[in-house]
């Protein structure tokens, strides 16, 4: 008589299931109209800021309203977490556990509302490239 043990597998990966639907559309969206890169080039952060620039922190946090549906800075970090795969993948960065905390989106929302002559740069200069690629031609800034 032969004894068969079942294999186990110590090494062996565990699989999540996640939905790929909306969380890469909304990031092709916000990509193609360059807002990264327009808040990127307006708001510099400072020198010992780590991690994600704010073009990505705003992508991202704009990602979590419109996936989520709300807009509370103390839900984007676990969310975040949650949507790790999905979020590297649409974009290409390597997100850290801490890039989405409360605190940097408090310092992000300073820092895009402290400056009235950047923002007045980025409404008029940063966003009209976004609305006339995205408008119909019969309207135009």
């Amino acid at each position: 008589m032969v004894i068969i043990k079942p294999i186990t597998w110590r090494f062996m990966m565990t699989q999540r299931i996640e939905r790929v639907d909306t969380i890469p559309l909304i990031i092709a969206i916000l990509n193609k109209m360059g807002v990264q890169k327009v808040i990127d080039s307006i708001f510099i952060p400072h020198g010992n800021w780590s991690g994600l620039s704010y073009g990505q922190l705003a992508v991202l946090f704009i990602t979590y309203v419109l996936h989520s549906m709300t807009h509370h800075f103390s839900g984007v970090e676990s969310w975040a977490n949650q949507h790790r795969t999905v979020i590297e993948r649409a974009t290409g960065w390597q997100l850290a556990e801490k890039d989405a905390t409360d605190d940097r989106l408090g310092r992000l929302s300073e820092v895009l509302g402290e400056n009235d002559e950047a923002i007045s740069g980025f409404q008029l200069n940063g966003s009209s490239p976004m609305l006339k690629r995205n408008m119909p031609y019969n309207i135009l800034i």
